[in-house]
């Protein structure tokens, strides 16, 4: 068998599976052959190029507009300023300084409990857990009653913020069993805090 290919035209199957123009005519039945000189005309590349070109620059002004940040018609960022009336203001800081009164009760008969079955593992840690709890729970009291209470003087509000944070932190440290000298620097902000609160509260 020769390699070499043979050197005649060479047509691709048509649609009804005969060579492109070869096969039985709907009419005559005969066989119609394409003339040797006739050539298959080619789409041309210009027109493909131009519309992927056209294609790729809409992909990328979709993509551009897709993370482009939304326009922020608001002018001022600031909140609205709320003037409270003096009523108001004195009924805010009673509702917090009850609040805190009531925190620092607390916090201080849990955080000074002890174990009534001494040398009992399992009543000292029930009575440990009490400081912890207070602390988180008293200061996580102390902001949600400042939430409620917009009204309240800046002065107080900056501090009891502070002493929530801080009761907060301590009680993360406490159950984290971290040493003393991470405590007692708490242990003066709070002092810190309180000692404000109480002047202000009177």
């Amino acid at each position: 068998m020769s390699e070499n290919p043979p050197s005649g035209p060479h047509y691709g199957p048509g649609a009804s599976g005969f060579p492109a123009g070869h096969g039985p005519t709907p009419s005559t039945g005969m066989t119609q052959w394409p003339s040797p000189a006739v050539a298959p005309l080619r789409p041309g590349r210009l027109p493909t190029l131009a519309v992927l070109v056209i294609a790729l620059v809409g992909v990328g002004a979709g993509v551009s507009a897709w993370f482009r940040p939304i326009p922020n018609n608001n002018l001022s960022t600031a909140p609205p300023t709320v003037a409270y009336t003096a009523q108001q203001a004195d009924d805010a800081k009673s509702t917090v300084c009850t609040t805190y009164s009531t925190v620092n009760k607390v916090v201080t008969a849990n955080t000074h409990r002890t174990n009534p079955a001494p040398g009992d593992e399992v009543g000292s840690l029930a009575t440990g857990i009490y400081g912890p709890v207070s602390l988180y729970d008293g200061g996580n009291y102390l902001l949600r009653t400042l939430d409620d209470e917009p009204a309240t003087p800046q002065d107080l509000a900056k501090s009891i913020k502070s002493l929530s944070k801080t009761l907060q932190k301590l009680a993360m440290v406490d159950l984290a069993g971290e040493p003393d000298s991470v405590r007692d620097a708490l242990r003066r902000d709070v002092d810190s805090d309180v000692a404000s609160i109480e002047g202000l509260c009177k």
